[in-house]
């Protein structure tokens, strides 16, 4: 499963689209078993990844992009 997690943005289908980059990331953290740097860790998603146009604001900051994954075939 690590293995598959590496290459792919969620391939098990673990977060419900859409979802942050953020969350994407503290799934393959988990997954990893460790701390991933946030900036390398979005550009290796991005090309697997849709935006969706929308955002989601919790809190203070910037709300967030919502992203979906790109199906591969």
């Amino acid at each position: 499963m690590r293995s598959r997690y590496r290459a792919a943005p969620d391939p098990a289908g673990l977060l419900t689209e859409p979802f942050t980059i953020r969350e994407l990331r503290h799934v393959h953290e988990a997954v990893a078993g460790h701390r991933l740097l946030p900036d390398t860790f979005r550009r290796s998603m991005l090309p697997g990844l849709a935006q969706t146009g929308e955002t989601f604001s919790e809190g203070r900051g910037r709300p967030a992009e919502l992203y979906r994954r790109i199906s591969a075939g």
